[in-house]
């Protein structure tokens, strides 16, 4: 019979994984709301035009890009629009025909924004419920005796253990990278001395 790992790329999940982490929680800027908040006309918005104009806009675009340089569940999603909405309010000879296209693109904003917010906040929800479960601590916290709490370590140690099991049906958990890299970082928050002390205890008794 086929085993179902042969033909499961590990190392490319585990990629995926890493690419989730670092957006999770580096402070690069969020490229898509980025694109969305900016790309309205390329020659009205280019930052080589910024210059003209007044520095009262300048600002506004410079707190738009600080806003976004911010790891994404920590975007504000209320000044964000509320700095957006100042563009738009702003005087048309600096934002000319793009004024409709602005609005437009700030409910997308709003919509990816959103959307992106509830999926990050479901995938932590439930990893943090996944790893106080003994019977997937059993099997993680050997593994992680020799770790550091850094977030990458833990993904590069939990992923090839939990792949295998949830593919022969050992354990039930969804095969998302996103819900992974929460899985890493819950227990890089939590500690692995604090996750795993339960387990031992339990061991010994």
């Amino acid at each position: 019979m086929n085993n179902p790992i042969n033909n499961f790329n590990i190392e490319s999940f585990q990629n995926q994984i890493f690419e989730e982490i670092k957006r999770l929680s580096s402070d690069s800027r969020d490229e898509e709301l980025f694109n969305l908040a900016f790309n309205i006309d390329e020659t009205n918005l280019h930052l080589d035009h910024r210059r003209n104009y007044p520095k009262s806009r300048r600002n506004l675009y410079s707190d738009i890009e600080r806003e976004l340089q911010k790891p994404s569940l920590f975007i504000s999603k209320k000044r964000i629009r509320r700095l957006v909405s100042d563009l738009i309010e702003g005087d048309n000879y600096f934002l000319g025909v793009a004024n409709e296209q602005l609005k437009k693109n700030l409910e997308m904003l709003e919509l990816a924004y959103i959307e992106k917010l509830k999926r990050d906040e479901e995938a932590r929800t439930l990893a943090t419920k996944i790893i106080i479960k003994r019977d997937v601590r059993k099997y993680l916290c050997p593994a992680l005796q020799t770790a550091s709490n850094d977030a990458y370590d833990i993904a590069k140690i939990i992923t090839p253990i939990l792949i295998p099991l949830i593919l022969a049906g050992t354990i039930a958990i969804p095969l998302q990278p996103l819900l992974f890299s929460h899985l890493a970082l819950s227990i890089a928050r939590m500690g692995i001395a604090s996750l795993c002390d339960d387990f031992k205890d339990k061991d010994k008794k």
